[in-house]
């Protein structure tokens, strides 16, 4: 891919209407990231052009297939070094980027669901104390404690070494 191939596909990735998804082959996206990796190059210092959401998106994506594939945190790094022709320590921050991106996703799924969980059980609750099945509205309050966290251990205490000892005499 020549220089203005990789600037046009740059623009192209810029200038797209909000909302427009434009599906990039790794080939394009290889050349868009040597193309991006030029620009700090050529430049003094590291404030040039921030990335853009877009941007980000394209860059963590290909982590996060990588990550898919079940490669190791040590072989994905080496990967993205031969591939976009970066450094360790910019490899490593790509990765860590992506990392944070999917844990920050992880966790509003698990707040979504723990919401929708929550709505499930106080409804079965008020179903059955309205049917007078009150056995089973204690079962879902005791589930509901477990999501909200409310729920005391109960921990078994297990006694294993007793020694009885007889003393005859003194």
């Amino acid at each position: 891919m020549t220089n203005q191939n990789a600037e046009d596909l740059k623009n192209q990735i810029l200038n797209k209407p909000e909302g427009v998804f434009k599906y990039l082959d790794p080939a394009e996206i290889d050349a868009w990231m040597k193309t991006r990796k030029d620009e700090h190059s050529n430049k003094k210092g590291f404030n040039n052009r921030p990335w853009g959401e877009d941007e980000l998106l394209i860059r963590r994506q290909v982590i996060i297939d990588y990550i898919a594939q079940g490669l190791s945190r040590r072989r994905l790094i080496e990967q993205l070094m031969d591939r976009w022709e970066i450094s360790y320590r910019t490899a490593y921050t790509y990765y860590n980027d992506a990392i944070k991106f999917l844990a920050k996703d992880n966790e509003k799924f698990r707040e979504y669901n723990r919401d929708k969980m929550t709505e499930r059980l106080e409804y079965i609750m008020t179903e059955a104390i309205d049917r007078g099945c009150y056995k089973e509205a204690v079962m879902a309050a005791a589930e509901l404690d477990k999501i909200l966290g409310l729920q005391i251990d109960n921990k078994k205490v297990e006694i294993t070494d007793i020694r009885t000892e007889f003393k005859f005499g003194e």
